[in-house]
């Protein structure tokens, strides 16, 4: 189990931070791991066409993530035990619908959502934390009898993490000078970096987390660095905000904000509805999130570096997922334009 450390904690929580304020200030962009992920990977060419510095995070991302790995911290995903191969497939499916039917996850709500006090983004994150929490500690009382938990150790080929790594940068490299590069490198290299030091991607600090029926069994081990990451992020995310000319968090911000960019829009969620897509969503991303424990930024950190677990049963099940859930979602809006016709 994990002990607590508030210190790196609050470190890669700031990176986190540094990662959504760099998206924001130099592109006019919000951070969102689950949405990039799924958008490149669901409809590549359109992604690569439209929005091509999705592409040149994720590879600055991935860049990260390999030299993290193997000059900074080689035993970053070294903990013993942890989610099976069902586990990891269960978790990579919930967590692909949830968070694409609920519009953002750890980051986009979590992070970049709550920094702009967003009462969306407040709906969604309390739904996934309640769900995360409640699954988790049912779980733990299944200990002995637990499909989804194993004591094998979650094998790491470094191999193919580099030919992941390698594939996204090869793609990205052909849209260098596109005009959001800068800022989208800066924040996928301080994303990659806050979330290994914070230890997000670690699936007993997720776990030690979400298990808050600890507090009462065994104090000592319970672990809420988990909290010091999101809060630490938040505060430098909603820092960032503070730079934005005449931003208020009273007004949409697509009225109160200058361009960041000369004749690009800027991208700030302005919708304020608070539906059963959100919360629906943010609770099945909360139940896959404490089966799998990975949110959308851990698992493709997990998948750069080479973990079995992750590339080969959450990563497609996460793309299935997500492809469910916005075939869910143009079926709900097909129906409601219907009743108004």
């Amino acid at each position: 189990m994990t002990l607590f450390t508030p210190i790196t904690g609050f470190i890669g929580g700031s990176l986190i931070g540094a990662a959504a304020g760099s998206l924001l200030l130099f592109n006019g962009d919000i951070l969102g791991w689950s949405g990039f992920i799924s958008s490149a990977l669901l409809d590549p060419v359109k992604t690569l066409k439209e929005t091509p510095w999705k592409v040149t995070f994720l590879a600055s991302f991935c860049l990260a993530t390999t030299t993290y790995m193997r000059y900074v911290d080689p035993n970053r995903l070294a903990d013993s035990g942890g989610p099976s191969k069902l586990a990891f497939a269960l978790g990579g499916l919930l967590v692909g619908f949830g968070t694409t039917l609920g519009n953002g996850c750890t980051s986009g709500h979590g992070i970049c959502g709550l920094a702009r006090f967003s009462k969306r983004s407040f709906a969604n994150v309390l739904s996934f934390m309640s769900t995360g929490m409640l699954t988790s500690c049912l779980m733990s009382s299944m200990e002995g009898n637990n499909l989804l938990r194993t004591m094998e150790t979650n094998p790491i080929h470094s191999q193919y993490g580099m030919l992941f790594s390698m594939a996204i940068i090869l793609a990205a490299l052909p849209n260098l000078s596109d005009k959001k590069t800068l800022g989208a490198a800066l924040s996928g290299t301080f994303g990659a970096c806050g979330l290994a030091i914070g230890g997000i991607v670690s699936w007993a600090t997720i776990q030690a987390f979400l298990t808050v029926s600890t507090l009462w069994k065994d104090p000592l081990q319970y672990d809420p660095t988990v909290m010091c990451v999101m809060g630490s992020g938040v505060i430098v995310s909603w820092i960032s905000y503070q730079f934005l000319p005449n931003y208020s968090i009273t007004k949409s911000p697509e009225t109160c904000m200058k361009k960041p960019l000369e004749n690009d829009a800027f991208h700030v969620p302005t919708n304020t509805a608070i539906d059963w897509k959100l919360i629906g969503g943010g609770a099945v991303f909360g139940v896959g999130w404490s089966v799998g424990c990975l949110c959308p930024g851990a698992a493709l950190f997990n998948v750069a570096a080479g973990s079995e677990g992750a590339m080969f049963c959450w990563f497609p099940c996460f793309v299935g997922g997500a492809y469910l859930a916005q075939r869910l979602a143009e079926y709900s809006n097909y129906k409601d334009k219907a009743k108004t016709t």
